[in-house]
């Protein structure tokens, strides 16, 4: 019997969708493929964080030190357990798009008050449940984008695509 790697059905359906849009379109291009990517993400297998909430499975990526950042990419599978904390505060890379595959999530979106300190607040909150995706495609190209915290209420999975490494992600303090 053969087997079939599955990271590698789902990257490659990034990567096609990838290749046919260009940053705002290619969020919403994954958004309004969310049902295929679920599908495909459902065939990895769940993966227990052992000593954290969560806990990362890059699925793929590539990064490139080049003028437009179009080719960069990562792919990550994360893995949830309840936690009654959420995460520390934290921005990504030019375009982030979520996606929760099984689950429930509490996230906190926030804004920059004080840049040189790094200073947050909040927002907006929201419910985040099987289905749910949030995406942004900003003009900066620093890590900075995107700023929020997530907290496990149910365990879970979900889809991460971003267009740099996310562990850059610069951390802040709310106010």
């Amino acid at each position: 019997m053969k087997q079939v790697n599955h990271t590698n059905n789902i990257l490659g359906y990034v990567l096609a969708l990838k290749s046919q849009y260009q940053r705002e379109s290619l969020i919403e291009a994954f958004a309004r493929n969310n049902e295929k990517l679920s599908a495909l993400a459902s065939d990895i297998p769940f993966d227990s964080p052992k000593d954290c909430h969560y806990k990362r499975q890059v699925l793929g990526k590539e990064f490139n030190d080049n003028e437009t950042y179009d080719e960069n990419f990562e792919v990550i599978m994360g893995h949830w357990k309840p936690t009654k904390t959420s995460c520390r505060i934290h921005g990504h890379p030019q375009y982030m798009y979520y996606q929760i595959l099984s689950g429930k999530y509490l996230m906190h979106l926030y804004k920059i008050i004080d840049t040189q300190q790094k200073i947050v607040e909040p927002v907006q909150s929201m419910i985040m449940l099987p289905g749910d995706t949030f995406g942004i495609c900003a003009q900066s190209r620093t890590m900075c984008n995107g700023i929020h915290s997530m907290q496990c209420l149910e365990a879970g999975q979900t889809l991460h695509i971003y267009s740099d490494d996310a562990l850059k992600g610069e951390i802040f303090t709310k106010k």
